[in-house]
């Protein structure tokens, strides 16, 4: 009985799942998903331009020199993300590996502080902190979800 009554349930949730999908497809374009870099090279210039800046951040976060940690930089990643991710609606892509590449990005800007004397990069770039802790401060108090 058991497994009849799951049978059910899954046969329900697929069948919302398939409906769900039809209504989302009248709604809007279908995403192109594929040779992003080929076809779409404004996005891979914004792409790689938050991509460089989301090194930056981790680098701060692994030098210690941005207050709060990844924590702190969360909000600040989301705004610098709002580019990107507007640059993708508007050509309507998905780009499926996105979140694989914040995440090597986030690991080189770590693994760039833990190298021997790299920290040292804050202390002669003052201005370019300070400006980097303000954007920071300022997304984590305009960021709707920190407070």
């Amino acid at each position: 009985m058991r497994s009849i009554v799951m049978m059910g349930a899954l046969a329900i949730c697929l069948a919302g799942n398939a409906y769900a999908d039809a209504i989302r497809s009248v709604e809007s374009p279908v995403p192109t998903a594929g040779s992003i870099d080929e076809k779409n090279p404004a996005y891979v210039k914004v792409r790689a331009a938050f991509l460089n800046r989301v090194t930056k951040i981790y680098f701060a976060i692994g030098c210690k020199a941005l207050p709060g940690g990844e924590f702190g930089a969360i909000p600040l990643i989301n705004y610098e993300g709002k580019t990107l991710i507007q640059e993708s609606m508007s050509k309507n892509l998905m780009d499926p590996k996105l979140h694989v590449m914040i995440s090597n990005a986030g690991f080189a800007g770590l693994n760039q502080a833990s190298k021997d004397g790299q920290c040292a990069y804050w202390h002669h770039h003052e201005e370019e902190l300070a400006s980097l802790r303000q954007e920071a401060e300022t997304a984590w108090n305009d960021d709707g979800s920190a407070q």
